[in-house]
């Protein structure tokens, strides 16, 4: 293919492109080489856009439904486009749901308010049809309402190549006593199997989601997860240290920072009995003070924040080991079992040792078996850890990027193709 794609694309997602947010990263790295005036994108969260990632922006949150219910006259959505961040208006602020997550009467609850929010709108209609999508890309979740109004964008361009992304699982079935719960999810497998049966192409993020989602869906599908640019500096010099560098660069949900923390306590215990001072240095997105007073173990690891494009790439190059982690907690294990992680695919581009620990069963663990160093159980961490921490260059290193080159241009044959 060309170097770059032109093609007018809309992407309708929960998150909006971004350079550090996981899911953002994922969503601008498939569509780096479309150019800026040819990308749009409909999002559903009260994040900001990020500079000269896409022209255009139309915005429906949570906080526009509920502004909605307490005063009739306040707009539900609207288009927008980047601005700096003193430049917010006022009432941007986020509505945080994340607790309401544990109440599927809640999420349920907040499927009925966004029915009854007046999204459907002329502004909506218009912006859609003034940016006349060759392409509609639709990263489908678990949000009832994304389902709808993606049907309604795709209505007003008929001739829109649709295309269909599913990233984590949210229909196999969980241990789950909730009657709620289940019927929450019996609404999400219908929507997601119509507009599934509907799409030209279906994406899957992993070969095991592929294999699970055609059983369930019964369409196949290809497979893509991030295509980031290559990251890795040539000839690049590390700072001086006395001991080895371990990065970890990605989020702490799912329970990743209690894995950390007891990745930590391994360190600690292997730096008192060899001498050592090996150091783990985890960088992500702000979280609570009780998640980072656990994840800072004296001597062995320290929280360092997020890191910008530039601070990241700097970071992966600088390390001398990648670290991933995965939880071993069956609740955890559900939800990520199909999914892969954003940031492996860039650990693999830098061509460093990387330190996996996590449950085997998990896609991102299977992705890394050949290319990584994988403890596989907590019970034999300080000895498997101790093992490689001697010798790291006797990891498992595969720099070979060939798979990820050819799901790139999979990816890009199936969706940028003309139909």
């Amino acid at each position: 293919m060309d170097n770059s794609v032109n093609k007018r694309v809309l992407v309708i997602s929960n998150n909006v492109f971004s350079t550090q947010s996981n899911n953002g990263k994922t969503l601008s790295s498939l569509f780096r080489r479309v150019s800026v005036d040819n990308l749009a994108q409909l999002f559903f969260s009260s994040e900001r856009p990020e500079k000269d990632l896409a022209y255009s922006y139309y915005r429906i949150s949570d906080a526009d439904v509920v502004r909605f219910f307490f005063s009739k006259e306040a707009k539900v959505g609207g288009c927008l486009r980047y601005e700096p961040a003193e430049g917010n208006r006022k009432g941007d602020k986020n509505i945080d749901l994340g607790s309401l997550k544990n109440y599927e009467v809640a999420r349920l609850a907040r499927e009925f308010f966004w029915q009854a929010a007046p999204w459907n709108n002329k502004e909506l209609e218009t912006w859609t049809q003034g940016f006349s999508p060759e392409i509609i890309f639709f990263c489908a979740g678990d949000s009832l309402f994304a389902y709808e109004i993606f049907q309604k964008v795709a209505k007003l361009a008929p001739d829109a190549k649709r295309v269909v992304y599913v990233t984590d699982d949210y229909i196999l079935p969980r241990l789950k006593a909730s009657p709620f719960w289940w019927f929450r999810r019996w609404l999400v497998v219908r929507a997601m199997r119509k507009t599934v049966a509907d799409a030209h192409v279906f994406v899957t993020i992993s070969k095991e989601m592929r294999t699970e989602y055609l059983k369930r869906l019964g369409k196949d599908s290809i497979n893509v997860f991030n295509i980031p640019e290559n990251l890795k500096i040539e000839s690049f010099v590390k700072t001086p240290r006395e001991d080895l560098i371990l990065i970890y660069a990605g989020g702490l949900h799912f329970n990743r920072w209690k894995v950390l923390r007891k990745l930590g306590l391994a360190l600690r215990k292997f730096n008192v009995v060899n001498g050592r001072s090996v150091k783990l240095k985890i960088f992500s997105q702000k979280c609570s003070e009780r998640i980072i007073n656990h994840m800072q173990i004296a001597g062995a690891s320290e929280f360092c924040g997020a890191l910008d494009a530039p601070g990241l790439r700097f970071e992966l190059n600088d390390a001398d080991v990648l670290v991933h982690v995965e939880s071993f907690s069956r609740n955890c294990i559900e939800s990520t079992r199909l999914s892969i992680s954003t940031k492996l695919a860039e650990y693999v581009n830098i061509g460093s040792n990387i330190l996996a620990v996590g449950p085997g069963k998990v896609s991102s663990m299977r992705f890394l078996q050949g290319r990584a160093t994988c403890i596989t159980s907590l019970s034999n961490m300080d000895n498997e850890l101790a093992v490689f921490l001697v010798n790291p260059e006797k990891g498992s290193v595969n720099t070979d990027k060939a798979d990820l080159e050819n799901l790139r241009a999979d990816f890009e044959r199936a969706v940028f193709a003309n139909s």
